[in-house]
């Protein structure tokens, strides 16, 4: 019987396992790490620590860098059978002094090494294609001269066009040009480079400011296609048009924050409405300026060499698989992978539903899946790893997509209009309304007459009105068509949304900053009820 037990608790053990690594996980307030002694973490562990910037910030430009040197190799397959790129849009925003260039060296520098390499190679094959074009050309000349000569004197130009047909299949090929890297570029130019060189790239600076706020983003939509890995029909006037197919490009990108805000006053409606801005993973790292009070950290080859190394390796296996046609593997996920991978999706789509995280950010919620596998595939790749994609490593990749999302929703995503009218809404209510007991008193036209335009029409009153009710500093009264705003929430009862959660009106406390008296029914700020012998309020 001992035995028949152990036997049914060892399959209930495995059981709870089994269904464990099918369950969404927390996302917590820290970044989370990928696994330990991987290139990937132990990179970036090494270097956060020698360039003294925070963690997130080394991980973006580590993405950058590894996305640049998988993307020709490997695309993600889901398991309807759609595929998606592993090129990845990366953007940080840190001010100056945040060692943004020291940190690009030690990510991108085997990418930049390599380039230097081939420009040199490239110069020398096009000093030999040079020579060779102009011998060919000197032939071709003679032959077309004899031709002529021949038709003048009346003979047959037979056997000469024959020689100048078979003269035409030895015309020199021009080199490959394998340029891996664009900086201050324009869509024009860019466009033409993917096609004329190699169709694998990545936008990089580490000072995206130029790229910004010059003519590099005039075509928001031509960056879309090429994260989508789309086809794109160039059409010129001056010289021969082409269409770019199947080309793929990263872009790793680090900005100042007011220079992207910028940005966002400028052509921040394009930029959203475009879908360009929702397909970036965007960090706005912890300031490290004025708090480094340590000696910068030594860092170990055994730390840093393997990635160099593997970056080095895997673009080397991009050109070889361009130089000889070969397509890019495919990557799939392991079945519970799959089944992982479904819930994490029906959770995304849940929230955007209303009064959920993503009601307001559809756009970028839509792709928030795409770039959580372009994250799985990436590390997959890099790390060697053999099969498909793992649960392991979908789920580090859900976190860090969902952290970078929730920087796009704090930084980039702008206040959601029914946010802004609620906040005119209560500071009108405070100007204009009756005060008394810590309470305002108010009929509507009295609000109406002196606020804001856009608070003036029929809809967006009523819709500002509601989402105070809703949030519970709002009540009707019993009686007549006043109503009663109180600036913590009114009565005992917890409110329908809590402010600082879906919602946050700046002009409120957080629900969370406030706590109910025990025995009064009346919550108050936290501030108000600590005591100065003791201030745990749990």
């Amino acid at each position: 019987m001992d035995d028949i037990s152990d036997t049914i608790h060892e399959v209930q053990d495995s059981s709870s396992l089994s269904e464990a690594q099918y369950e969404i996980p927390a996302i917590e307030n820290e970044w989370p790490h990928f696994r330990e002694g991987s290139r990937f973490e132990s990179a970036v562990v090494a270097v956060s620590d020698h360039v003294q910037v925070a963690y997130e910030m080394a991980v973006s430009v580590a993405l950058g860098a590894m996305a640049t040197a998988c993307q020709g190799l490997v695309d993600v397959e889901y398991s309807n059978g759609h595929r998606v790129p592993t090129s990845l849009m990366m953007l940080v925003a840190a001010r100056s002094g945040e060692r943004k260039t020291a940190l690009e060296g030690w990510f991108f520098g085997p990418i930049r090494e390599l380039q230097r390499e081939k420009e040199a190679d490239f110069k020398c094959l096009q000093r030999v294609y040079a020579r060779e074009a102009k011998t060919w050309e000197e032939k071709e000349k003679v032959l077309r001269k004899m031709v002529i000569k021949a038709f003048q004197e009346g003979q047959t130009t037979e056997a000469l066009e024959e020689r100048l047909a078979e003269h035409d299949k030895t015309k020199p090929i021009p080199p490959t040009d394998y340029r891996l890297i664009y900086e201050n570029t324009t869509p024009s130019a860019l466009t033409y480079g993917l096609h004329t060189n190699i169709p694998i790239a990545c936008l990089l600076s580490s000072e995206a400011g130029s790229l910004f706020s010059g003519k590099a983003f005039e075509d928001l939509y031509l960056f879309n296609a090429l994260w989508s890995g789309s086809s794109i029909s160039d059409a010129r006037r001056t010289s021969e048009s082409f269409i770019l197919d199947d080309a793929r490009l990263t872009s790793a990108l680090m900005i100042q924050p007011d220079i992207i805000q910028r940005f966002l006053d400028k052509r921040g409606d394009d930029a959203h409405g475009s879908g360009f801005l929702a397909r970036f993973l965007i960090a706005y790292p912890t300031p490290m300026v004025g708090h480094r009070d340590e000696i910068p950290a030594e860092i170990s080859d055994a730390d840093i060499a393997p990635f160099q190394e593997r970056l080095r390796e895997l673009l080397l296996e991009s050109l070889d698989t361009l130089d000889n046609q070969r397509p890019r593997r495919v990557l799939t996920f392991t079945a519970s992978a799959k089944k992982l991978w479904k819930k994490l999706y029906r959770r995304i789509e849940q929230e955007i539903l209303p009064d959920q995280l993503y009601y307001h950010a559809e756009g970028h919620a839509s792709k928030l899946m795409d770039n959580i596998s372009r994250i799985a595939g990436v590390l997959h790749t890099f790390e060697g790893d053999s099969g498909g994609i793992d649960t392991d490593t979908l789920k580090y990749a859900y976190r860090l997509g969902r952290h970078y999302s929730r920087h796009y929703l704090d930084h980039i995503a702008g206040e959601p209009e029914i946010v802004t009218l609620g906040n005119r809404l209560v500071q009108d209510i405070r100007k204009f309304a009756v005060y008394n007991n810590d309470q305002y008193r108010f009929v509507i036209s009295d609000i109406k007459q002196r606020t804001h335009p856009k608070l003036r029409k029929k809809d967006k009153m009523k819709a500002a009105i509601t989402l105070l009710k809703r949030l519970g500093h709002l009540q009707e009264q019993s009686h007549g068509k006043q109503l009663v705003f109180k600036d913590t929430v009114l009565g005992s009862r917890e409110p329908e949304l809590k402010n600082g959660e879906v919602y946050y009106l700046e002009e409120l406390p957080r629900f969370e900053e406030q706590e109910l008296i025990p025995g009064r029914g009346v919550i108050q700020p936290r501030y108000e009820l600590e005591s100065p012998l003791n201030n745990d309020w749990g």
